[in-house]
Formats: structure tokens, C-alpha cells, sequence
């Protein structure tokens, strides 16, 4: 096999995208052809002197782009048989791509130059294999079964929370989880006391169904009962465990409080 050289300091973009685009170029110039195989993940990070995470993030966007495929067995093979650029690949100044932004504290963003693509094929790739008919049926809407049946029972280990799976409603995100509980509201019946600071993805969706939100501040306790008590508010949305952004849990007294 051929052998393939970068200047990775040549360049303030990702290294990740550098890779892509290097071999992206290499396939539409005719230098790697259909059938082609490339230089497998390990041999590519050791030429480039990177990491075998970011070899792989690289190649996982050539295969979303249909340049390559991985073959089982054999590796990364070009299956791109064109003589133009793909029509949905006509511009590559996607600014999630090319940011420089040395260090990103945009909280739900994944640091892909470190995340454990290998170990995380392998995990899904076994879950996958271990019950392979959930995955081509329509899913549960309230969640799986076996799923919530754990977590209540975690609930009552971790928190005393006496609950039954027929309660529990698992939701992809929490935006979608306090969608949900909007729906079931009345705007003109309801005002939401959230905490503050805290997350305001939860704070955003409530606004943005037309309920009025009061910020209330927190205490080392958590929720300021206090606050609470002088507000408006008749629904509290609370993070119990694990306070985003302070990190820190309510106190069972606070947890216990109810309105007089």
C-alpha cells in the first residue's frame, strides 16, 4: 500500500477535518480509486502522528459522505465512483467543521479528538447483536419496559422514591420531557418557578409554550424556600441531585417542603 504524508502544522483547521479532507481530495483527484483500500485506523494515526480517535472521526465522515465503507474483515474501501464533487457535498465551509475555537464550554457538545469511538462501536455493536428484533419494531412511546422497571428501581435505592415503572416516562432530552408537561398544562392556570441559575434549556421551553417563569434564587440547601414562598410560582422545576450549574443536592427537608 502506498504511503500518505500531511502537514498537520500547515493548517489552524481541526486535525480531525484535515484528515477527511486530505483523503476527500486524494479520491476526487484519482489518487485513491474505487476499490481502493485505505490505511487502516491504526497505521493512519501512526503515519499522522494523531490519535486513533481522530483517524476515526475523519474516515466516519468519509463514510457519511459516501466516499469510503467499512468492508468487515477488510478495512476502509473507496465506493465513490464519480467524476464531481456529490451534489449534497457542494460546499465544505460547514462552520461546525472548520471553528477554530481553541477551548468550547458549550455545555450537550461532544469533544469528538477524545471521544471513545472504538469502545462505543463495540458496546452498541453488542447490544445490538444481544436482542437484535427491538431494533426494526416500533418502540414503546412511555420508553422500554425493562428500562423503566430499572430505574424505579434505582429511584428507591438512590433516593427513596417509591415508584412503579407505569409511572416513569424516559424522553431523548429534558427539552422534550418538559414539552411533554407543557402540554398537559394550562398557561392561564400555571406559573413555573425555576431555579436560578440553573438550566435554561427547561426555562426556554416553559417560555416559549406562554408560561409566565420566575427565577428564584438558590441557598446552599438548594431552592430558596423563602423565595419560593413570596413568589407567585404554583410549579417548581427543580434538579434534586446534582444542581446544574452549582452541583449540589437537595436537602431532604427542602425535598419534603410542601406550601401551607
Amino acid at each position: 500500500m502506498r504511503e500518505f504524508s500531511l502537514n498537520l502544522l500547515s493548517s489552524k483547521k481541526p486535525i480531525f477535518f484535515q484528515i477527511y479532507r486530505y483523503f476527500k481530495n486524494e479520491i476526487l483527484d484519482g489518487q485513491l480509486q474505487y476499490d481502493d483500500l485505505l490505511p487502516s485506523i491504526r497505521s493512519c494515526a501512526q503515519s499522522f502522528e494523531v490519535s486513533k480517535n481522530t483517524v476515526e472521526v475523519a474516515y466516519q465522515l468519509l463514510v457519511s459522505e459516501e466516499y469510503i465503507r467499512n468492508i468487515p474483515k477488510k478495512g476502509y474501501k473507496v465506493v465513490y465512483q464519480g467524476e464531481t464533487k456529490p451534489q449534497h457535498n457542494t460546499s465544505t465551509s460547514d462552520p461546525s467543521l472548520t471553528q477554530t475555537i481553541r477551548y468550547d464550554f458549550r455545555y450537550g457538545n461532544i469533544e469528538l479528538n477524545t471521544f471513545p469511538f472504538h469502545h462505543w462501536n463495540k458496546v452498541r455493536n453488542t447490544c445490538i447483536a444481544y436482542n437484535q428484533s427491538n431494533y426494526i419494531v416500533e418502540g414503546k412511546a412511555q420508553g422500554e419496559y425493562v428500562l423503566r422497571k430499572e430505574l424505579a428501581r434505582l429511584l428507591y435505592e438512590a433516593r427513596g422514591v417509591i415508584s412503579n415503572p407505569e409511572q416513569i416516562i424516559v424522553g431523548s432530552t429534558p427539552q422534550q420531557l418538559v414539552s411533554l408537561l407543557c402540554q398537559m398544562l394550562e398557561t392561564d392556570k400555571h406559573i413555573i418557578g425555576v431555579e436560578n441559575p440553573g438550566y435554561d434549556g427547561a426555562r426556554n421551553t416553559f417560555l416559549n409554550y406562554g408560561f409566565q417563569v420566575h427565577p428564584i434564587p438558590l441557598t446552599e440547601d438548594g431552592v430558596s424556600i423563602h423565595e419560593l414562598k413570596n413568589s407567585h410560582a404554583n410549579i417548581m422545576y427543580v434538579s434534586p441531585s446534582q444542581q446544574f450549574m452549582n452541583r449540589m443536592t437537595l436537602s431532604q427537608t427542602t425535598m419534603a417542603w410542601q406550601p401551607p
